[in-house]
């Protein structure tokens, strides 16, 4: 109820207190992770975004929906020290049909130059899951640096249909750039 009223009165920095309070003191309370993860996603704050990530996999290193999030988040944002190609590779091993994980490590191959490779994972997926926006970003990224610019400018254009974190706006604009 309190979260709920700090929310209401657009208390923001207080909402996020008594969830990070939530998170912290009732590790399996996932709505209060949820909510937690959902406002730093809206609000475009990836690195507490990743904190977040960072702490649920320390408690949770099964998960590979949370392990594939820290590792884009920390993709996003460099963080070599988390090992993300790893965990990206290790979520999609586990799990090769999931087209988010598929995504998250065709991205990490494309970080590492590997960008043909991350085209044959995204041949994988059947053409509904390339449209989801979540993942038509990064498989328009990959079209563009595989030299595909006019059908890579579509997916680009269907990856702004949803918010996205700045990062990734970045690395989309200037794909759809050239």
């Amino acid at each position: 109820m309190l979260m709920q009223f700090a929310a209401q009165a657009k208390w923001n920095s207080e909402a996020e207190e008594i969830l990070w309070t939530i998170v912290n003191q009732y590790p399996e309370d996932q709505a209060a992770f949820q909510a937690l993860a959902q406002a730093f996603y809206q609000s475009g704050r990836t690195r507490p975004l990743m904190s977040l990530y960072i702490l649920q996999a320390k408690r949770n290193p099964a998960n590979l929906g949370v392990k594939n999030n820290l590792a884009m988040t920390a993709l996003l944002l460099d963080a070599q020290e988390l090992k993300p190609h790893d965990l990206a590779r290790d979520a999609y091993q586990q799990a090769a049909t999931n087209a988010a994980y598929a995504s998250t490590y065709a991205f990490a191959l494309h970080l590492q130059g590997k960008n043909a490779d991350a085209l044959k994972i995204f041949q994988t997926l059947k053409p509904k899951q390339l449209e989801d926006p979540g993942i038509a970003g990064y498989y328009g990224l990959i079209l563009s640096a595989t030299g595909d610019k006019a059908k890579a400018r579509v997916y680009l254009d269907w990856a702004f249909k949803n918010p996205m974190l700045p990062e990734e706006k970045k690395l989309f604009e200037r794909a759809k750039a050239g």
